[in-house]
């Protein structure tokens, strides 16, 4: 296994965002990345980051848009559009009048603007799905982006992946907020499935306590159903209730695989995927859409880590939180051979809030023989490439 190398360099801070999308396109030439002047503070309502392409083969980075649309968890939403993922990409931005979500061909620049923000895109890159970002702002602070009109008050909670506002002001659960489906040629939004009718749901009396919202929005790998985790406020302290859903991209079928405690998942099929949850005790779980659950690896894997299954399922890659030392690891694990390999271990210096925490978010190629993953073991925030090709190949 080659040595980590670093692909974006200081005094600029570079990262991808979040560990369930790719940020290589297809022939792998080119990276999509953020780069931003600071990394102390949470972002306002004015700031900009700036979208750029690292390119692979020469080490550079150049910036092709900006973004006033972006958070240090999940960026802008950078990814790039199928069918093909080679030239086309799509980030979040923000208008004098709302979010918005701008296409971009690498050789032509801006080709179109929707008048939607994104959250995730389907693989025929003809359709998104989407969230309230400035709902998700108040209930998630570090997930959403601060209102269109607002001074972007940062705020602070500790260092954790825990904090959270209370959402004071908001409708607790509203029957024209959820989850939308977008039209990406014509910019046509279509409530998918509205927090009322969550809350509606099988209903728990701790989900009369407070306000409603979505996050963690994720397509199948066919695009078929669409997962997304609905929580609400509780009266206790942990804050709130996790419920992971699934449903079909269509609106129909609407189904809670687990109720409960719901950390990080990802899909491995259209049929069926892993969750970090409560089911039986804090662990991963397999989650088959007809019904079954059964741990995977209990007491082996890392706790809650950041999860994704490699281009051909066969191999889980995830991470850690920081260990009593600020250690952050970064493992494989064979799905069928029950094999667990620790790639790298990084220093993770401690912040002051938790949305401003650099979790490594490790996500694969397109081949699944390299991993990127975001890092501020060296004093800014970075991002990181490791071939691991030598591992993958032997399975």
């Amino acid at each position: 296994m080659d040595a980590v190398r670093r692909i974006t360099d200081p005094p600029a801070h570079h990262f991808f965002g979040y560990y369930e999308k790719s940020p290589w396109n297809a022939s792998e030439r080119y990276l999509l990345a953020h780069e931003a002047a600071f990394q102390d503070r949470r972002p306002t309502a004015e700031d900009t980051a700036g979208v750029c392409l690292v390119d692979d083969a020469t080490g550079t980075v150049e910036e092709v848009a900006r973004t006033g649309a972006w958070d240090f968890q999940q960026g802008a939403m950078l990814q790039w559009l199928g069918p093909d993922y080679e030239r086309r990409f799509v980030f979040n931005d923000r208008a004098d009048d709302g979010f918005v979500a701008r296409i971009h061909d690498v050789d032509d620049g801006l080709v179109d603007t929707v008048e939607h923000p994104i959250y995730a895109v389907a693989p025929d890159g003809e359709t998104a799905f989407t969230l309230d970002y400035e709902r998700l702002d108040e209930t998630r602070p570090g997930y959403g982006y601060a209102p269109i009109q607002s001074n972007g008050d940062s705020g602070s909670d500790a260092d954790g992946d825990d904090g959270s506002d209370d959402g004071d002001g908001l409708h607790p659960h509203p029957d024209d907020e959820g989850v939308y489906r977008i039209d990406l040629s014509t910019g046509a939004a279509t409530l998918l499935v509205s927090l009322a009718e969550l809350a509606a749901f099988d209903p728990v009396p701790s989900m009369d306590h407070g306000v409603h919202w979505v996050n963690h929005v994720q397509l199948s790998p066919g695009g078929e159903r669409v997962g997304f985790i609905h929580r609400s406020e509780t009266p206790d302290d942990r804050r709130w209730l996790d419920r992971l859903f699934v449903v079909d991209a269509d609106g129909s079928g609407l189904d809670c695989l687990h109720s409960g405690f719901v950390s990080h998942y990802d899909w491995r099929t259209d049929s069926d995927l892993l969750a970090w949850t409560d089911h039986d005790g804090e662990a991963f779980y397999r989650y088959d859409l007809d019904g079954t659950v059964d741990p995977v690896a209990r007491g082996r894997l890392p706790r809650d880590g950041h999860c994704s299954f490699s281009p051909e399922g066969e191999w889980l890659l995830l991470d850690s939180y920081p260990d009593d030392d600020r250690q952050r690891g970064l493992y494989l694990y064979h799905w069928e051979r029950d094999e667990l390999v620790e790639l790298e271990s990084v220093h993770s210096p401690p912040v002051e809030e938790s949305s401003l925490r650099c979790d490594l978010h490790p996500r694969w190629d397109r081949s699944g023989e390299r991993v990127c993953f975001d890092s501020t073991h060296e004093g800014s925030r970075q991002m990181y490439v490791l071939d691991v090709a030598d591992v993958t190949s032997s399975g």
